[in-house]
């Protein structure tokens, strides 16, 4: 996204995930990065068992540790009339190695205690995952994932600034809406539905 390079050195787990998912419009398999993110996170912890992490979601696509990103999540779909033909979900996660020319703090499982971890297992094991969870979604719609999601977001409702294409929005983060959108409480206490951007300043938030 934006232009820049997605970096993946020997050890990790990168790969694409194809689905064709039925009757679903363009607007409602943005989700689908959630589920990714919820299915990824699930693994991890329950991989590093004898260690302690703490993780959580970045909206609207990265997995964070102790708040440095671990992982990230892209979706790339084709569709027609606004009917989903396939969406492409593409995942990296950084198991022993990290790229250090970033804007935002990063890091991996192994730095972070979790060793041993081969990018062959991580990858069943999320598929399974995956699966549970998208057919979770598939019969009863993206609320049990959002809760989940919601659980370990990222700065709720603390104060955060979002790029956007043209511009740049202070506010609370509230909550997010039924299609993934971020809720964005602004200080006039209007409420705005945000689908694309970038959080960032993650160092200089304060609890409403």
């Amino acid at each position: 996204r934006y232009g820049r390079t997605w970096e993946s050195g020997s050890g990790n787990l990168h790969f694409s995930l194809l689905l064709k998912p039925n009757n679903k419009d363009v607007v409602s398999v943005s989700v689908l990065s959630f589920i990714g993110a919820v299915a990824m996170v699930l693994v991890i912890s329950d991989l590093s068992r004898t260690r302690e992490i703490k993780m959580s979601y970045k909206w609207p696509n990265d997995i964070l540790i102790d708040e440095k990103k671990v992982a990230g999540i892209l979706l790339e779909s084709d569709f027609c009339q606004n009917q989903i033909n396939f969406v492409v979900i593409g995942i990296g996660v950084n198991i022993i190695s990290n790229p250090n020319n970033m804007t935002y703090p990063t890091t991996n499982l192994k730095d972070e205690g979790i060793n041993e971890i081969i990018p062959r297992i991580l990858l069943t094991r999320f598929l399974d995952k995956f699966s549970d969870l998208y057919k979770k979604w598939s019969d009863f719609g993206f609320t049990p994932i959002r809760n989940l999601w919601l659980h370990n977001a990222f700065n709720l409702n603390k104060e955060i600034l979002i790029n956007l294409a043209d511009k740049q929005l202070k506010g609370i983060f509230r909550d997010l809406d039924k299609d993934g959108n971020l809720i964005l409480e602004q200080e006039n206490k209007m409420m705005y539905s945000i689908s694309s951007g970038e959080i960032f300043k993650w160092d200089s938030h304060k609890t409403k």
